[in-house]
C-alpha cells in the first residue's frame, strides 16, 4: 500500500534519503516506488527533469524550480483565487 503524506519538498527529500548518486530522473522514480511512496510524490519526481542528478542537492534545487512552472502551487504559499486548493496535496 502507498504511503501517504508526501506533499512537501522536504518529505519527498526524506523519501529519497538513501538513494545512490548519481541517479537519474528515472532511478529517482523507481527508488520513490520501492519505498511505497504516494502517487502525489512520485508526480513531483515525474516533473523533475529527465537528467542525471549528481548528489541530493541536485534533486533539492530541482524541486525548487518546480514552483516557477506554470500551474505548480509553491510550497508554502497561499492558492490563488482562482487556483482550487487543497492542503493535504501538491
Amino acid at each position: 500500500m502507498a504511503r501517504s503524506g508526501y506533499e512537501t519538498a522536504p518529505d519527498i527529500l526524506e523519501l529519497l534519503d538513501g538513494v545512490e548518486f548519481p541517479a537519474s530522473q528515472a532511478d529517482l522514480i523507481s527508488y520513490a516506488y520501492d519505498q511505497d511512496a504516494s502517487e502525489e510524490a512520485v508526480e513531483v519526481l515525474r516533473a523533475l527533469p529527465d537528467s542525471t542528478f549528481n548528489h541530493m542537492q541536485d534533486v533539492r534545487e530541482n524541486i525548487g524550480k518546480i514552483d516557477e512552472l506554470p500551474g505548480v502551487q509553491q510550497w508554502g504559499s497561499e492558492p490563488s483565487e482562482d487556483m482550487p486548493h487543497d492542503p493535504e496535496r501538491i
